[in-house]
């Protein structure tokens, strides 16, 4: 290896140990929805993305939820991501396939090692907007295309009565995928494989709502 890509898999160390510092701690699904609701990511999630029925219930109820003495209630309901992956695969990936080296560190990659760093980064508009208005919206920049673009956006309007003696909930929901309104998590926009890589090699083939309508 030589000792340009030595120096760049040194940094990318780096960067990812520092990552891992600072995420140390309590794991957050969206550091918003803790801030507003005062509880850790285990109150509404038993493994990321699947849902407590907490979680399904705040989900529901358009993402408005607040507890007293939460902290740092006057933050805006903001957050952040940066995702880092590696590729390999056993068989060699044709020269060009890889886009153009935007981040300076794709120099690490060769044809059956492929690295995003980052291969991706969101900000989250994530919490309560107002009264029984709340949103989940996310807005991502993709290293492989070079375009900052919406990403999985979820309003909604949510209120409760009783009929016949049983609750309802009812309201309305504006989003950009036909499956990231769905409480459970577990259809496709929320579904296994939760994260990938982007450069990875995937089939072509797919069903038409899975992420073909999301955006």
């Amino acid at each position: 290896m030589g000792m340009q890509k030595l120096s760049k898999l040194i940094f990318l160390l780096a960067a990812l140990a520092l990552i891992l510092v600072l995420a140390a701690g309590d794991g957050l699904a969206v550091p918003s929805f803790q801030r507003q609701t005062g509880q850790d990511c285990f109150a509404c999630h038993t493994m990321f993305p699947e849902l407590t029925p907490v979680g399904r219930a705040f989900k529901l109820t358009g993402y408005v939820l607040n507890k007293k003495g939460a902290s740092h209630p006057s933050l805006p309901p903001l957050a952040g991501m940066a995702q880092i992956s590696f590729t390999h695969t056993d068989q060699k990936q044709p020269p060009g396939s890889l886009p153009p080296d935007r981040w300076s560190l794709h120099a690490l990659s060769s044809e059956n090692d492929i690295v995003g760093a980052p291969q991706q980064a969101s900000v989250f508009y994530a919490g309560q907007i107002y009264d029984k208005l709340g949103a989940f919206v996310q807005a991502t920049y993709s290293n492989d295309n070079n375009r900052l673009a919406l990403d999985a956006a979820d309003v909604r309007y949510a209120n409760a009565t009783t009929v016949c003696d049983k609750d309802l909930i009812f309201g309305i929901t504006l989003n950009n995928n036909p499956t990231v309104e769905d409480v459970w998590n577990s259809t496709p926009a929320f579904s296994f494989p939760y994260a990938a890589a982007n450069l990875a090699p995937t089939p072509a083939a797919s069903t038409l709502i899975d992420n073909t309508l999301a955006t």
